[in-house]
């Protein structure tokens, strides 16, 4: 496994392995340590790679359904600003009762 360094020199780390530093030391990071933290570095950013991959499709998918339900709320919008409402309090001679109902099987 290589490493490749800011000065852009390679760091070949199965050779550097010989010169991993005793569990106790304390200071700088071992190459062992490094290698860890690189590897579960990669395992970070396919997990979040995934993760934007679902959430992009479940996003796609919403505003598919959003857009077939738009026309029946437009309807429902211009029903409610046709209709004459009612104050409270006074009760109307003639009541007319709409029932709405989806065809999406909400029951």
């Amino acid at each position: 496994l290589c490493v490749r360094l800011e000065s852009g020199n390679m760091f070949h780390l199965r050779t550097a392995a010989a010169r991993v530093a005793p569990a106790g030391a304390r200071g700088m990071a071992t190459l062992q340590e490094i290698s860890i933290r690189l590897k579960s570095v990669t395992n970070i950013q396919k997990i979040t790679s995934s993760m934007k991959m679902v959430s992009s499709a479940k996003f796609t998918r919403a505003e598919r359904e959003l857009k077939a339900c738009r026309p029946i709320g437009d309807a429902s919008k211009a029903l409610y600003e046709k209709a004459e409402l009612v104050e409270e309090g006074e009760v109307p001679q003639k009541l007319l009762v709409i029932a709405l109902s989806s065809d999406r099987g909400l029951c």
